[in-house]
């Protein structure tokens, strides 16, 4: 990974817009998961997010920004990162596949 894609990182994990953009991405996950029967840590993650609807998820944030695809995408303009560039469908993408392994920070139901 070039320093370049370590600074976009650094500086998309709290750009606003990118954040908003992984907690929507996080609720609409959630929103679409069956949440009754046996409990599950995916299942207890999601419970989480639909109680704390917008609610940041720094380890979340911070899997999507490492995403090699999502990074192709981000564009530095100085010190700035763009993210204009940074599809929707990626970003679901890194929250639907990096979903259990954040879940696991989340084993009793909220």
């Amino acid at each position: 990974m070039a320093a370049s894609d370590l600074y976009k990182m650094g500086r998309v994990m709290n750009l606003e817009p990118f954040v908003t953009r992984v907690k929507a991405a996080m609720l609409q996950q959630a929103s679409t998961m069956a949440l009754g029967g046996t409990a599950s840590t995916e299942k207890n993650f999601g419970i989480w997010v639909l109680k704390n609807p917008m609610a940041d998820e720094p380890s979340m944030t911070a899997l999507v920004a490492a995403d090699p695809a999502v990074l192709d995408q981000v564009t530095l303009q100085g010190d700035l990162a763009n993210v204009e560039a940074v599809t929707d469908a990626n970003i679901k993408a890194v929250v639907t596949a990096r979903w259990s392994l954040v879940s696991s920070k989340y084993p009793q139901a909220p």
